[in-house]
């Protein structure tokens, strides 16, 4: 590699000369995500961590190159690019040129970290050139802020070459052990168990809860802090629109584009039909379908489909509609139904902790409605109904009493509710297990 192209890797990398990642580079360690990308450092599969922008993708690279250096790795072992600097794009022709350069030096074996990886043109191809060529000689982790990445025909090169890693946006649970890390929490997933173990710091967890729900979970927002929230949120989107969604896809009318994200946005938790979409925005029904397609591909927000074992139902009936954080909803519409910000917040947290290979996230509707309906890989299935309000009343539980009564093999369900922890029998042998949110998001799948 020649001097000028070491100088501008060197501007990156700047533990070559230190021996340590720069602090405002590392940022404030999410152990749980930080665990899980530690693990994958002993295979050679390519490394592919996703997620929306300002997730905190980057701050995780510098934190795993960081562990390396504690742990003894050779600091010119540790190699770190981000593709959106106008000098790598300027200096290198390919990934591969990166790579082999910085490689070939002494031979040994190499961490190499690619942020922001879809600002190279063909970057799966090269990445599967670069894992068949020198597999074994490097471990590999790249970026990208877009879920396409890993979700379009572009990834097919890839398969079974790598491992996925989803960040979202902080977790309740994150959210605590960074604004209140002498609050320890023990949890194993039993409700009952949780309930008592935690009960002694309810009052602080609930403290908590208040403000995580009239915050974000962008960590910039939550733990940072920033001076307009809702200017930050104006930035965002338009940094969004601008290098994860007009960057890839042709845009003709941006003002279209951002009408309908906000119109998503500020109906969260209500069923979506394009066609309305585009009357109530005068636009071309195709128009919308692509919009919504391209903000969902980048993560913004998320459908939930009606849960039906036909798939011909599912296709045929109106979608339901989620932002990836409630931040949105807080600060860009001061959302004043805080229900809906719940509702939302429990869908992410669904999402978060999905099992691998379940059929996904759906809703159900005849007369009545229930929020959501989760079906894991062995087929099992259980509703879940969200009641963050003052009182329960009989009227709340009939979503779950004529679900019961449609699925009958079903005999457990689950209301989140504000603070109300009891077990609902229903007539026929049913079970409503009634959850506190809290608990809810410390104790529901609190491990994968």
């Amino acid at each position: 590699m020649d001097i000028s192209k070491k100088q501008v890797l060197a501007k990156y990398n700047a533990w070559w000369e230190t021996g340590a990642v720069p602090k405002d580079k590392v940022g404030v360690e999410r152990s749980e995500l930080l665990g899980r990308a530690l693990q994958e450092l002993d295979t050679d599969l390519i490394k592919i961590i996703f997620g929306i922008r300002r997730s905190g993708k980057t701050f995780l690279v510098h934190q795993v190159i960081n562990r390396l250096l504690e742990n003894g790795t050779k600091p010119k072992n540790i190699l770190y690019v981000t593709l959106d600097s106008f000098e790598i794009q300027q200096g290198f022709k390919s990934l591969l040129e990166i790579v082999q350069d910085y490689c070939s030096e002494d031979g040994e074996k190499k961490f190499v970290f690619i942020d922001e990886v879809q600002y190279f043109d063909k970057w799966e191809i090269q990445l599967k050139n670069i894992y068949d060529s020198m597999k074994g000689k490097i471990n590999l982790y790249v970026t990208g802020s877009s879920s396409f990445i890993i979700k379009t025909k572009k990834a097919d090169p890839l398969l079974g070459r790598n491992v996925e890693l989803h960040v979202f946006p902080l977790s309740f649970k994150e959210f605590i052990q960074l604004k209140k890390p002498d609050l320890k929490l023990k949890s194993v997933g039993e409700f009952k168990r949780d309930y008592t173990e935690l009960s002694y710091s309810i009052n602080a967890i609930t403290n908590v809860l208040d403000s995580y729900l009239s915050s974000s979970g962008y960590p910039e927002v939550a733990i940072t802090g920033v001076r307009n929230e809702q200017q930050y949120f104006e930035l965002y989107l338009s940094d969004i629109f601008i290098k994860d969604i007009a960057r890839f896809w042709e845009i003709k009318d941006m003002p279209a584009l951002e009408t309908t994200a906000k119109f998503a946005l500020q109906n969260v938790g209500q069923r979506f039909s394009y066609t309305k979409i585009a009357n109530a925005l005068n636009q071309n029904t195709q128009a919308i379908m692509n919009y919504v397609g391209h903000l969902s591909s980048c993560q913004m927000i998320r459908f939930v489909e009606y849960y039906s074992k036909s798939y011909a139902n599912r296709a045929k009936k109106e979608k339901k509609v989620y932002a990836i954080d409630h931040g949105f909803c807080n600060f860009l519409f001061k959302q004043q139904n805080q229900g809906c910000i719940v509702e939302n917040v429990v869908y992410v947290h669904l999402l978060r902790n999905a099992k691998p290979l379940a059929p996904g996230i759906f809703y159900w509707k005849n007369k009545y409605e229930v929020d959501f309906v989760i079906e894991d890989p062995e087929g099992e299935i259980t509703p879940i109904e969200v009641k963050y309000q003052n009182a329960i009343n009989p009227e709340d539980y009939k979503g779950l009493y004529s679900f019961f009564k449609h699925f009958k093999k079903v005999k457990y369900g689950i209301m989140v509710t504000k603070d109300r922890f009891e077990l609902h029998q229903t007539k026929d042998g049913g079970t409503i297990q009634l959850v506190p949110l809290w608990l809810f998001l410390l104790s529901f799948w609190p491990e994968k």
